[in-house]
Parts: structure tokens; sequence; C-alpha cells
């Protein structure tokens, strides 16, 4: 049982570190540390059905921090009541949480499969995971883990060639490096994750920096105009 609370505990912190990777209460270095104590907790899963639970809880922690305000929007502009309201969001939430559950279940299968290197394979599975949300369901990429990083303008530079994922791979698999030296017993292999982490994300800051230094050449001039419309959101 007590095993059970700690991995719980430590699944739902990495839901809470990845809301709080989103304006307007948290700050972006979050998001690179998110995925950490979930990819901990999946390490510790002793079957498929643990995994996807621990994963689930992280998306529906997640989920609840960064979407409570589309209650809100279906109250006001539905003109439903707040215990309607609630559930509706509430709801959404459980749903959206199916993915993260998914990419749980599948690293805690390759955790027993392939050992602590599947930490590092995870970052995979995460980005595939945000693509299928993308395109199923909904079509609901609303604060995919890349977007987290809006104001590290170094950082998404890399979006040019990968869109969102590529960013959202860099993230993943700042908090995989780390989970898999917290893991590894072998020296020599975590020294070699560290480095290729750090070899990594220089590439991808000094890319950004050279990319923002880079004067803009003018494409042309044209006429805009622009009206107030002046009309509520609601109508």
């Amino acid at each position: 049982m007590a095993k059970t609370l700690r991995n719980d505990g430590l699944a739902a912190l990495s839901g809470i570190l990845l809301a709080l990777s989103f304006p307007k209460f948290g700050h972006w270095a979050v998001g690179w540390v998110a995925l950490l104590t979930l990819l901990l907790a999946q390490t510790k899963a002793e079957t498929g059905l643990a995994a996807f639970r621990l994963g689930y809880l992280m998306g529906a922690v997640s989920s609840l921090g960064l979407l409570y305000w589309t209650s809100l929007v279906v109250i006001q502009y539905g003109g439903l009541s707040l215990p309607a309201g609630i559930a509706i969001m509430v709801a959404l939430c459980l749903t959206l949480a199916l993915f993260p559950s998914l990419f749980g279940w599948l690293v805690g299968r390759w955790f027993r499969t392939f050992g602590p290197t599947a930490l590092l394979l995870s970052p995979l599975a995460w980005v595939a995971m945000e693509m299928l949300r993308s395109h199923t369901l909904f079509r609901f990429s609303w604060c995919l883990l890349g977007y987290s990083q809006q104001p590290n303008l170094p950082a998404i530079q890399l979006s040019r060639y990968t869109a969102v994922y590529g960013v959202s791979f860099l993230l993943a698999l700042a908090s995989a490096v780390l989970a898999y030296v917290a893991v590894e017993a072998r020296p020599d292999r975590r020294r070699a994750a560290l480095v290729g982490l750090a070899l990594a994300l220089g590439a991808v800051w000094g890319h950004g920096v050279l990319i923002l230094r880079q004067p803009l050449a003018e494409a042309g001039r044209l006429r805009v105009g622009l009206v107030q419309g002046a009309v509520m959101q609601d109508e």
C-alpha cells in the first residue's frame, strides 16, 4: 500500500508540474522536469494496468489544472448551471487523461522489457501520444508540452522544422535523461546520457540564438485596414 501511494504521489506531482509549466500560475522552466516523477513512478509499476493507472492519474491532474476554465465558458456562453458546467469540465479532463495513460502503459511495458534504457525511448512515446491527441477524438491540441516554451525563444526555433512536436520531444528528453540517471546503476551510462543531453540542448540553443540574431529581410509592403467591431464575445 505504501509503495502504491508513493507511486500515485509521484504521478500526481508530475501532473501538477505539467500544469505549472504554463501560464498563468506557472513558469516555462518547469516544463523541463514535468515528466520526471511520472517516469520514476513507471519504473516501479509491476503490471501494465498499474502503469496505465499512473499515466491516467497524471493526465487527470494536469488536465484539471490546465482546463478548469472550460467550466466558466460553458456556464457563461452556454447558459448552463454551475454543477452542469463543472461536470462537463471534469468529463473533458477525464477523457483527455486517456492519452497520457497510453503513454504510461507503453513506457511501463518498455521498462519491464528493456530496463532503464526504456526511459530514453519515452520521448518518442510522448510525442506519439501528443500527435494522437491532436488528430483523434476532439482533435484537442491544447497545452501540448512544447507550447510551454513560448517565452523561451531560442528553444522554440526548433519548431520551424518539427512543429511543436520537436520542442515537446526535447522537453520530454530532459525528463527522461534525469530519470534514467536516477535508476541506471552504471556510472559510464549515466555520464554518457548526461553528455548526450547537454550536447542536444546546446545544439538547439545555439541554433536558436543564431536564428534570432539574423536580420529579417523586408519582403514587400501592403496597405491594411482595421475595424473595431465593438461586439460582445458571446454575440
